[in-house]
């Protein structure tokens, strides 16, 4: 299934299909980020999220349909909790922060389980979008 591109080149249907599915891969982790923020800020900024997310995932799924490519969505939850995990790099316990007026105190959590739950479902879902397309090659 090669074609001759406008430039002479020589391109193939597989080449470019894995391509778009990882920009698609990227699009549906920005997603599965704006789900975690919107269920992690749901008392905040979540309910104003939530609608934009859905919005921005129904047109996503129409334009696309479903593909390997929506499990990007499990890998951008990830990001929200390596952002939590960032928040709280100086726990945990409190915290205290001394400035040239003041001086203030936070209670930070332990970043460490938010960071190794980000690897996991980063993890997942890499690979389970490199298991996919490596099933769809062997057919």
């Amino acid at each position: 299934m090669a074609d001759e591109r406008d430039d002479g080149r020589v391109s193939t249907a597989t080449d470019e299909d894995r391509t778009d599915e990882r920009v698609l891969f990227g699009l549906w982790a920005i997603i599965g980020a704006g789900v975690c923020l919107s269920v992690l800020g749901a008392l905040t900024i979540g309910v104003f999220v939530a609608p934009v997310v859905a919005v921005l995932a129904g047109v996503l799924l129409k334009r696309t349909g479903p593909n390997r490519s929506i499990v990007g969505a499990v890998s951008g939850v990830s990001l929200m909790l390596f952002f939590v995990a960032w928040n709280n790099r100086e726990g945990p316990g409190e915290v205290c922060t001394v400035k040239p007026q003041f001086s203030e105190c936070a209670e930070r959590w332990n970043p460490w389980p938010w960071f190794v739950v980000g690897l996991m479902f980063l993890s997942v879902g890499v690979l389970v979008f490199y298991l996919m397309g490596r099933l769809r090659s062997s057919r």
